[in-house]
């Protein structure tokens, strides 16, 4: 539930991924035009071949740093909210997490991330490399993430799916309404609640399985861009810009966004000049954002946080702040 989400370029994007050079192409050439004048016995062809020997090494470094797998899919940074704790992963690939650290979701594993997605009592993330990670509970088996390279990934409260290379989707933990068995077919985005997820399948339609309650598996029709899941409802984002809901509860009112997401109870979009404004529950805050002008939001539980135009995060929706959930840290620069 409740995540900035990516849109089908996500699949276009992949197809570019071997056109791209990185700064370690760039020093790996370098060092190979050094190493050609130190040696002044060396030939033009014998310059030629440790050129490509040199991209070579390159290949495997980047297998190492992860930089040519992912450049130009993920915008950085971003953040992700769930429960009572956030995370954001920085421009440099670093995690963060902070607000309640149970189950030890605070400990984000020392590696380069480019996605992490925040559950109930679990995280995920994507690095660099493609691969998945996750911490956290061990009871749901949300821990153990399969194997595989993916591009995106979604976390409902008890259950995961990420989107491999080939746009089918790989779902683990909690299943006791089928929530995580999804269906066949390519998909370039998903979101999952509690017991019900929803897809965006590779031609902008909609999908949705799991628990049938409150209407949740009956979608809109017509093309869309975005999809996010909450406690009994959802929402898509179509060709539009319009926010579409179903289930019940929560009402968008006709929103036109460039982005969104729902939380439980509440949702938040980003208008098209950076203003944010929220629509649900407003219990604890939930639809009076902060100030300034924004590039995505991610809504949780209660509270929503949000990546600025500046590069930092700001978060809403906790009147008391008790587990620091509205407390993020200082934008690294």
């Amino acid at each position: 539930m409740k995540h900035r989400l990516y849109l089908p370029w996500l699949i276009l994007a992949l197809s570019a991924l071997g056109c791209e050079q990185t700064d370690d192409d760039v020093a790996d050439d370098d060092t190979a035009d050094d190493d050609t004048a130190d040696d002044d016995a060396a030939d033009d062809d014998t310059a030629d071949d440790d050129s490509a020997g040199d991209d070579d090494d390159s290949s495997d470094d980047d297998d190492d740093t992860g930089d040519d797998d992912t450049e130009g899919l993920f915008d950085l940074p971003q953040v992700s909210a769930n429960g009572y704790h956030s995370c954001v992963v920085w421009d440099d690939n670093v995690a963060e997490c902070w607000g309640q650290d149970t189950h030890g979701l605070l400990d984000v594993p020392m590696v380069p991330f480019t996605m992490i997605r925040v559950g109930q009592h679990n995280i995920c993330g994507i690095t660099s490399s493609l691969t998945l990670q996750c911490w956290g509970s061990e009871q749901w088996g949300l821990h153990e993430a399969p194997a595989g390279e993916f591009t995106q990934l979604e976390m409902g409260d008890y259950h995961a799916c990420a989107v491999a290379l080939d746009g089918a989707l790989s779902c683990w933990g909690d299943d006791p309404y089928g929530q995580a068995t999804p269906p066949a077919g390519a998909f370039t985005a998903f979101d999952g609640a509690t017991g019900h997820s929803c897809g965006l399948k590779t031609d902008g339609s909609l999908e949705c399985w799991g628990q049938d309650a409150f209407g949740n598996l009956d979608p809109p029709t017509g093309t869309f861009t975005a999809v996010s899941t909450g406690g009994a409802e959802s929402c898509a984002l179509n060709t539009g810009g319009l926010v579409e809901c179903w289930g019940m509860y929560l009402q968008s009112d006709g929103a036109t966004v460039a982005q969104f997401d729902v939380g439980q109870w509440h949702g938040c979009g980003v208008h098209a000049d950076g203003s944010v404004s929220c629509w649900g529950n407003t219990d604890e805050g939930q639809q009076d954002p902060a100030a300034g002008t924004f590039k995505a939001v991610s809504a949780g539980l209660y509270h929503t946080c949000g990546v600025t135009t500046g590069d930092s995060i700001e978060c809403w929706g906790c009147l008391d702040n008790d587990h620091g959930q509205c407390s993020p840290p200082a934008a690294r620069r």
